[in-house]
């Protein structure tokens, strides 16, 4: 019988945003952070993701990215969260820039 866990995040998801350097990836924004229960954040996403778990972090990722970008150009939305969005404005469920 498997034994279902009881903790209140999970450790698993896609990061939502990334820091991209010469030589690949630093620093990203996951699971660790719009999972956590712990009120200190350390993330690229300055605190705006942090414990509110996937769908709120990544919504909360596509309005914020043009602030985080001007604090620090080498933040981006990750692959992840660009297939979501495109996905989502061909449902019509996020509005496309204009």
């Amino acid at each position: 019988m498997r034994r279902t866990s009881t903790r209140k995040f999970e450790k698993t998801g896609p990061a939502l945003l990334i820091k991209r350097v010469p030589k690949g990836i630093l620093t990203s924004c996951g699971p660790d952070c719009y999972n956590s229960i712990i009120k200190e954040c350390y993330c690229i996403c300055s605190g705006s993701n942090h414990g509110q778990g996937y769908d709120r972090a990544l919504q909360n990722s596509f309005n914020n990215i043009s602030r985080l970008k001007k604090a620090d150009p080498d933040v981006q939305l990750s692959l992840h969260s660009k297939r979501k969005l495109s996905k989502l404005v061909q449902l019509k469920i996020y509005p496309a820039d204009d």
